[in-house]
């Protein structure tokens, strides 16, 4: 089985910079990335939504119902895995890789939860 896999990111916020969200897609066949960045909703401390809709002809990324960002020149075609990270960990956890020079977050107050549909050719 090969590790050559593609990949959409909801969303990453960064602890270094809790004014920018991210966005972004990874085609193994370029092995590129096609990322984009824009200003945070809200505080990152408030309650929010994050979505992604990933159609065989577009990517879209919302927060908080609005929509953010679309895609129709990269879209992934392998099957996709789900994975959510938290990436400036708690004070207690040991330090994060993906943010060490991040402020530790302290206690998150998060609720993880995810839903997830199929919809057929014709319903698109």
């Amino acid at each position: 089985m090969s590790n050559a896999h593609d990949e959409i990111d909801v969303v990453e916020i960064l602890t270094t910079n809790l004014n920018k969200l991210s966005t972004n897609v990874f085609l193994a066949a370029t092995s590129t990335d096609y990322p984009a960045s824009m200003p945070m909703v809200g505080k990152f401390s408030d309650f929010h939504t994050y979505r992604a809709e990933w159609t065989p002809s577009m990517v879209r990324w919302f927060v908080d119902g609005v929509l953010v960002r679309t895609d129709t020149e990269h879209i992934p075609t392998q099957p996709q895995q789900l994975h959510m990270n938290l990436w400036g960990v708690p004070s207690s956890w040991a330090e994060s890789k993906g943010d060490s020079l991040g402020p530790r977050v302290g206690t998150p107050s998060f609720v993880p939860s995810v839903r997830s549909f199929a919809s057929t050719a014709s319903s698109l």
